[in-house]
């Protein structure tokens, strides 16, 4: 299996009481309906994407987040894939409700975002929370999915395709991080 093209979830990142921090704070900003640009159209693509989301900028009350991911990026990264990393961009807070998802994608497939290299996803909620709603990636591996384990972190290439699955029932929260570097991936 080429590293290159894999995907890895490590669990227990974040307590289930720190989970319920991340989607506190992040519902103190005021949530917003997810769009995707069609770059093609200048217009949005409103059949893509289904979900509320918010940003957390690093500020004192979110540093905490940051320093996390960007540790467990410190341990990870050199060993699988060795991408020149600089910086965590601002963290993305999504919530899928019933019938919420967002289609097939990649992350760094436009200039304005050609220098992500690592896409970070934290599972927020425990699984007996929502029925579907995973995260779909395509790698070169026999998983298909990253963990629904609460405050589990899953990490890949930003050129991976993945999908969040429609949500069955109940409430799905994730938070997404997205490790950049000067130039994009070559």
């Amino acid at each position: 299996m080429t590293e290159l093209h894999r995907f890895i979830s490590v669990p227990h990142v974040f307590s289930p009481d720190e989970c319920a921090s991340i989607i506190s704070l992040a519902q103190q900003k005021s949530p917003t309906k997810g769009k995707v640009l069609d770059r093609r159209k200048g217009s949005t693509l409103s059949m893509a994407r289904r979900c509320d989301l918010a940003w957390l900028n690093p500020e004192p009350d979110t540093m905490w987040i940051y320093d996390r991911l960007w540790a467990l990026q410190e341990k990870t990264n050199p060993v699988i894939w060795n991408f020149e990393i600089e910086k965590i961009t601002p963290l993305q807070y999504l919530h899928y409700g019933p019938l919420n998802w967002y289609a097939r994608h990649v992350d760094n497939g436009s200039p304005a975002v050609a220098t992500r290299k690592l896409s970070m996803s934290v599972q927020l909620s425990p699984p007996s929370t929502f029925i579907g709603g995973k995260l779909r990636i395509w790698g070169q591996q026999p998983e298909r999915h990253a963990s629904s384990l609460q405050g589990s972190v899953t990490i890949f290439p930003c050129y991976l395709p993945h999908q969040a699955n429609p949500v069955w029932w109940g409430s799905r929260h994730a938070l997404i991080a997205w490790c950049e570097g000067k130039s994009p991936i070559r």
